[in-house]
């Protein structure tokens, strides 16, 4: 046994469907119990007082994945191709900073990211996307902060206290 389970990252809910049904098929041909298999995302959240800061900090992350083959190809197939062609673009032609703001709002509020003016907020957005992933088989989640300021591990610090 290699793995009981999968962690699939920048994955929307459909996406998350998708590959926990390969996962579950790969666990079947491996004589497995397929509803033993865990089904993991991961969901990252940035919380600031200025909205979009929050979302700017997030669509670094998306940015960042973005660039590599992989991740363009699923953010393809998630419907998102053209924009994952101007990311490139954006980031080959002028840099990452122009690769982040190449990334429209609509992509960044269907992919496992949620941006909040305050903890109490997150955890409404949270408890809302959890509901859509468990809808297509995510069993589990990793909950990741994206820190907005320079204080991370404080900031760290109250958004899981805040839970």
């Amino acid at each position: 046994t290699i793995s009981d389970g999968v962690l699939i990252n920048q994955a929307d809910p459909e996406q998350v469907g998708v590959i926990g049904n390969l996962a579950k098929e790969g666990a079947t041909e491996a004589g497995k119990d397929p509803r033993s298999i865990d089904i993991v995302f991961q969901l990252r959240c940035a919380v600031n007082k200025d909205l979009e800061v929050a979302r700017t900090y997030l669509k670094k992350v998306l940015a960042y994945y973005g660039l590599a083959d992989h991740y363009r190809d699923m953010y393809a197939r998630m419907g998102f191709g053209q924009q994952a062609e101007a990311l490139r673009e954006a980031y080959l032609n002028k840099g990452f900073s122009e690769a982040v703001k190449s990334i429209p709002d609509e992509m960044l509020d269907k992919l496992p990211a949620v941006a909040a003016t305050s903890f109490k907020e997150a955890k409404e957005k949270i408890e809302r996307r959890l509901k859509e992933y468990e809808k297509y088989g995510a069993t589990r989640v990793h909950l990741a902060l994206v820190p907005t300021t320079a204080s991370a591990v404080q900031e760290t610090k109250d958004f899981f206290l805040a839970w």
